[in-house]
This record gives structure tokens, C-alpha cells and sequence, in this order.
């Protein structure tokens, strides 16, 4: 099984879009930190074994931002959704196979979505 991601509308775009729970760190708080409070937030899953499984510079042209992609396994459903006034999401867990088959169509498109695919591969392959 694939960790939880959800539907959210692009805000550029205006498409409906695959996309991880993704988020800001606060204050000093950690990479891990920020990405288990994001999918607690964002999908009511929590889970163990957080870590950081890769990072990347998004637009490293005009942004200075990092990406990190944490992994969080052993989730379940066990806690309510905190939503920002903005977000308008949708939880969508499925199997790997599926998510690679969207992959392969076009589906999903979102660039940090595909890195974070990219980097669970690479973690697996190992």
C-alpha cells in the first residue's frame, strides 16, 4: 500500500490534482516532525518509523525552499483532519500498482508527488 495522499485543487492550475500532504515546518521543528503533523492534519493518519527518505530543491532557479520527503510507515485512520481554511481535500489510499498506473497515464502530475514516488522506489529497491 502507498501512505495516504489526497485531491487537491491546484491553485495555479486549477486542475484537481494528486498530491502528498505537504506543509510548512514551524519555528525549529524537524523535517519528520513537520511531516507526521502534516498527514496527521491533512488525512487523520498517524504511524512510526517517520524518517526522511529524500529531499529536493523544487524550483532551485528562482526558490531557495527544500522539499523533504518523509516517510511515515504502519499508518492507520485514528485522528480527525485539521484543515487550513483553504484546503479543499479528499483522502485517496490505494495500491502502489494503481498509483503507478496513474503515473504512466498522466493522472498524477504534481512534481512533488512524482519526486516523493521517486524516492519511496528507490527506498524499496535497496
Amino acid at each position: 500500500m502507498r501512505p495516504p495522499g489526497h485531491h487537491q485543487p491546484d491553485r495555479g492550475l486549477r486542475l484537481l490534482g494528486r498530491s502528498d500532504p505537504l506543509g510548512n515546518r514551524f519555528g525549529r521543528q524537524s523535517p519528520v516532525d513537520a511531516g507526521v503533523r502534516e498527514l496527521r492534519e491533512e488525512t487523520g493518519f498517524v504511524g512510526q518509523g517517520a524518517r526522511v527518505i529524500g529531499k529536493v530543491h523544487p524550483n532551485p532557479a528562482i526558490q531557495s525552499n527544500t522539499c523533504h520527503i518523509v516517510l511515515v510507515e504502519e499508518v492507520v485512520r485514528s485522528a480527525e483532519t485539521d484543515w487550513d481554511a483553504n484546503e479543499e481535500l479528499s483522502v485517496l489510499v490505494e495500491p502502489i500498482d494503481e498509483v503507478y498506473r496513474r503515473v504512466k497515464e498522466g493522472e498524477i502530475t504534481h512534481a512533488l508527488a512524482l519526486n516523493a514516488l521517486f524516492c519511496y522506489e528507490r527506498l524499496i529497491k535497496q
